[in-house]
């Protein structure tokens, strides 16, 4: 098979987070606007690439007051950061359908080196012979701190660790 872009099914696939608080209570959410490109050959998984845009106003906790706090200047600043994003520039197999991307995690104006561990769930037919979709999850972990993420207003400490999980699904038009 051919290099080719696929593209995220967003009906299929989720973007979620989850950190302990400044207060130590558990905060957990996602994102509901978000967009991903895949560019692969499924029979070369070493040299994919992949982009993920986020649109940072859409964080989604289930806590209004949370939603806010994270929206915020001194977390996400929305107001002058609309959009963040990871672009994963090499694989390596890590063990069996696992697999470590390496690439770079922009949060506001900072860019950080950042290592995605991925369990890729292979590809199949879709449909008529002319469309195939792949699916794939991946986890990472970074401190929010370099990227320049600090604590709410009146408390001490800002978030720990942030965790993060995608599940996704990627369709493409496999005809020439």
């Amino acid at each position: 098979m051919k290099e080719r872009r696929w593209m995220l099914d967003a009906e299929r696939s989720s973007l979620r987070f989850g950190f302990t608080g400044a207060r130590g209570e558990p905060v957990r959410g996602s994102f509901e606007t978000w967009a991903a490109t895949l560019t692969m050959d499924p029979d070369a998984l070493g040299e994919a690439k992949v982009e993920v845009r986020v649109a940072a106003e859409s964080v989604e906790t289930g806590d209004l007051r949370t939603n806010e706090v994270l929206r915020g200047r001194l977390m996400l600043d929305v107001a002058s950061h609309r959009v963040f994003g990871f672009s994963g520039r090499q694989a390596v197999l890590a063990q069996g359908a696992r697999w470590r991307l390496l690439g770079d995690l922009t949060i506001k104006d900072s860019t950080v080196p950042l290592l995605v561990d991925v369990g890729w769930g292979g590809v199949v037919p879709e449909g008529t012979q002319n469309s195939a979709r792949a699916s794939c999850t991946a986890r990472c972990s970074f401190d929010p701190t370099r990227f320049g993420v600090g604590p709410a207003i009146g408390e001490a400490t800002g978030p720990a660790m942030v965790e993060v999980e995608i599940t996704a699904e990627f369709v493409c038009e496999t005809r020439e």
